[in-house]
């Protein structure tokens, strides 16, 4: 196995680039997900540095550094790169190759090591200078990422080096500006190439056994380019290009699917899925917001709203529920929350009924269509020893709502639904029975409705292996 989505960078992050510019124009510019280095150039030369993660082993835990320069050459549109004992030439408009990137933590004899590429945006009239997030390196894994332990690095010396970070699609620099559409649509055929580099290996290596292999481009592209293709999202102008992006990365998929048939046996079982659909994402709900404007949570200055995020300004005692996460509502319970105030039993009862029909009969002002089509009481879904610490009520939002950021993270604001201008314009986060996932097979599938549940349990028993006991599901793919 090789880990995929969650696993971090070198700096313990989800994946925090580095962007180098001379452009005044981006003083004092906030990035959320990355580093923003303003660089001087000196006679055509840059120096700066790749920042890593804390040197635990000095004191004050100083942030660990390796300098690289870059020589411009405005004449030719090329920059020459030293990172280390690595010398290489961009042009503009050009990725780099995996670099290593080797950081000193007592001396040169210890050490620890990552890998990044760079992209160069441009050299005049001003530098522009994206680097990926420092992934792990495979060849020497500061992190176990793989089992066996080596297998990570067995597959780097078979197919190169490749990234390690989970769900390693830009989409934080697309959002930031770092990154143009047409740059981040290079960067993810970067990551599919390296994905199909990796299927000709386990391929190879494939001896009937049981082989799972997922591919991220196709999520990540829907999460940030619906805009481009969906005239009615309020973000689309009609500049945007890669309409049809999506077409061509289905299509891609079904040429990976025929290289797969082309090279297992006929009798293997073949399983095509994904485990949810995709929607527009148009209109960013802010669910405590209208918690807030239906008096099931109060602020203690109602003046300073959308100012305090974590919910710094909630009057927990005078709060029935609060929201966290894109789709998680609470009840302010006592015993539970710190200084809840709903009773459990019959007060919990009426309270969750109360919302949860006044959710569903919500309708947006300007649309007049319903925010959320469906909610979820929490004994009707959890189940388990830990179904109490669970969300009370999980909420279905309607095809092009979803909740906000904002919401997600405790800050209470003023509108309790606004236009989606950003990047990340299609989701998933929504009613289930709207974007469901598919599942196709070379095998007949004994059920109208499958779910994921479903998928254990066929695959043991098409490999013949009795189920444990407690284990949900049913066998939709074989003899039951």
């Amino acid at each position: 196995t090789l880990s995929g989505m969650g696993t971090p960078d070198l700096l313990g992050s989800y994946g925090t680039f580095s962007y180098y510019t001379d452009d005044n124009l981006y003083n004092g510019i906030d990035i959320s997900g990355g580093e923003l280095y303003r660089v001087r150039v000196v006679d055509g030369r840059v120096q700066t540095r790749i920042t890593g993660p804390e040197n635990t082993l000095r004191r004050g835990h100083p942030k660990l550094e390796r300098e690289f320069t870059v020589d411009i050459d405005p004449e030719n549109d090329t920059a020459v790169f030293e990172v280390g004992s690595e010398r290489f030439v961009l042009a503009t408009g050009e990725w780099s190759e995996w670099i290593p990137v080797r950081f000193n933590l007592v001396g040169p004899f210890k050490g620890l090591s990552g890998i990044c590429r760079f992209y160069l945006r441009s050299v005049r009239p001003y530098l522009h200078l994206y680097a990926t997030p420092i992934n792990i390196d495979p060849a020497d894994p500061a992190l176990v990422i793989s089992t066996p332990d080596d297998y990570a690095t067995r597959l780097q010396e078979r197919i190169g080096y490749y990234y390690t970070q989970g769900m390693p699609e830009e989409t934080k620099a697309l959002e930031y500006g770092m990154l143009s559409d047409a740059e981040f649509v290079s960067q993810t055929e970067n990551v599919l190439d390296e994905r199909w580099r990796m299927l000709d290996a386990v391929l190879d290596d494939y001896d009937g056994g049981f082989l799972f292999f997922y591919v991220s481009t196709i999520d990540q592209s829907c999460h940030a380019m619906w805009r481009n293709r969906d005239s009615s999202h309020p973000a689309h102008t009609p500049e945007l290009e890669f309409a049809d992006r999506f077409e061509h990365l289905y299509a891609e998929m079904d040429r990976l699917l025929g290289v797969v048939r082309s090279r297992v046996s006929d009798d293997a079982t073949i399983i095509v899925m994904s485990d949810h659909g995709f929607a527009p994402y148009k209109y960013k709900v802010n669910l405590n917001s209208w918690l807030r404007e239906n008096d099931y949570l109060r602020l203690i200055r109602p003046k300073e709203i959308g100012k305090h995020a974590l919910f710094e300004n909630v009057f927990w005692r005078r709060t029935h529920a609060y929201a966290v996460g894109i789709n998680g509502l609470y009840v302010n319970l006592q015993g539970r929350e710190g200084k809840g105030i709903v009773r459990d039993g019959k007060e919990y009862d009426d309270l969750v009924n109360e919302i949860g029909a006044k959710l569903l009969a919500w309708r947006h002002p300007e649309t007049g269509l319903p925010v959320v089509t469906r909610v979820y009481l929490r004994d009707d879904i959890y189940h388990g020893p830990e179904a109490s610490d669970g969300p009370d009520i999980v909420v279905g939002y309607n095809r092009g709502y979803r909740g906000s950021d904002e919401s997600a993270l405790g800050t209470i604001t003023e509108r309790m639904i606004t236009p989606n201008l950003g990047k990340w314009t299609g989701d998933h986060c929504m009613d289930h029975t709207l974007v469901p996932g598919i599942m196709l097979s070379n095998r007949a599938i004994h059920s109208e409705d499958p779910e994921l549940i479903d998928l254990p349990v066929a695959i043991l028993n098409l490999y013949g292996i009795e189920r444990p006991a407690r284990m949900l599901g049913r066998a939709i793919m074989g003899d039951d």
